[in-house]
């Protein structure tokens, strides 16, 4: 009997050190894994901020000579000439129709504008196909016309049927709904009038790009004159070989165009908008 209960003691405290060993392992693999855990939130968080950092960064780079920024120098700049056009919705109209509200995002913009823009920026890079008529000399498809206003604009609401022309700037013309083709006239004249600009910055983000520029209104009548306003009163230089630079652009009144990247990776314009008013 004593030797029985000597056996269970000893049992007994085999089963409680096992216990204490296996609450012992436990615990040690508890902590290990709590610190892997640890560990891995840590590094991503820091991974996290990191990312967070470096997309601050890229938001907030900015670049003043546009002119070696290659998505700015070629393709859109382009792009902003082809905005700066000298399209006047309505006779006695102020040129520069893209500034003349301070602000104009694409969807606030008129469809002859839109359509118009489209048929400078093909004429300013001499894709129009000619055609044999003393009033209208040159053409073009509806389908270029619509791949240019996607190029320019992205996604954007038009009417090509509704396209009237306009006389009193250069090109002008009509669509022929039949046979789906715009009919120009560029031997026209818009005057003396323009606007003139200078390319102050870029700043570029993840998916978008701000162009900063400056502009200034101009007359030349054998004598070039170059003014702050559109209405043609403040006088900067009466020169002709006057050109707005870095060493007197903010006297001009400034403006912000902005694009952003659509799904074809290409940065199509989004708005423009006043920045700084002249001095």
């Amino acid at each position: 009997m004593k030797k029985t209960e000597k056996n269970n003691k000893k049992l007994f405290s085999l089963i409680i050190i096992f216990f204490v060993i296996l609450l012992g392992i436990l615990y040690l693999g508890y902590t290990s894994y709590k610190d892997n855990i640890d560990n891995m939130t840590n590094n991503s968080q820091k991974n996290s901020e990191s990312n967070e950092s470096e997309e601050s960064k890229g938001n907030e780079q900015e670049k003043p000579n546009i002119e070696s920024n290659p998505v700015a120098s070629t393709r859109l700049i382009a792009v902003i000439n082809a905005l700066n056009n000298p399209f006047i919705e309505n006779v006695g109209d102020s040129i520069g129709y893209i500034y003349n509200k301070g602000f104009n995002d694409k969807n606030s913009l008129s469809n002859n504008y839109i359509i118009y823009t489209a048929l400078y920026y093909l004429k300013e890079r001499n894709e129009l196909e000619d055609n044999n008529e003393p009033k209208y000399q040159k053409k073009v498809s509806k389908s270029v016309v619509d791949r240019t206003i996607k190029n320019i604009f992205g996604d954007i609401t038009y009417n090509t049927n509704a396209y009237l022309g306009n006389g009193i700037t250069c090109p002008n013309g009509y669509y022929n709904q039949n046979e789906e083709y715009f009919y120009i006239n560029t031997n026209c004249e818009v005057g003396t009038r323009k606007i003139e600009t200078y390319n102050i910055k870029i700043v570029q983000g993840m998916k978008s790009v701000d162009i900063y520029q400056a502009i200034g209104y101009v007359t030349n009548d054998g004598v070039k004159k170059v003014y702050k306003d559109k209405s043609m009163t403040d006088l900067v230089a009466e020169d002709n070989d006057y050109e707005i630079s870095i060493n007197d652009y903010n006297k001009f009144v400034q403006y912000k165009f902005s694009f952003t990247k659509g799904s074809d990776n290409l940065y199509h314009f989004q708005s423009v908008d006043v920045v700084r008013e002249n001095n």
